[in-house]
């Protein structure tokens, strides 16, 4: 079994964004998502964020046929 934590997080608004996001919570988005994945090394820099929380994810491996492939455990 594998537990894993990831952070997670969004975009900051504009400071009546926030707000609205404080009230309201309909929190800010990207309008497109190739700031993080095609233009990540030159544009991403200046993406203003916030962290957000923490997401915990488990895995459990199950081993079957495993001596088929030559795996031993």
């Amino acid at each position: 079994m594998h537990e894993v934590e990831c952070p997670v997080w969004r975009p900051l608004g504009t400071p009546s964004q926030e707000a609205a996001s404080f009230f309201l919570g309909a929190h800010p988005m990207l309008k497109s998502s190739s700031a993080v994945y095609d233009a990540a090394s030159s544009e991403r820099f200046r993406l203003a964020t916030t962290g957000t929380g923490t997401v915990h994810a488990r895995f459990e491996v199950v081993f079957r046929n495993m001596e088929a492939y030559g795996v031993e455990w």
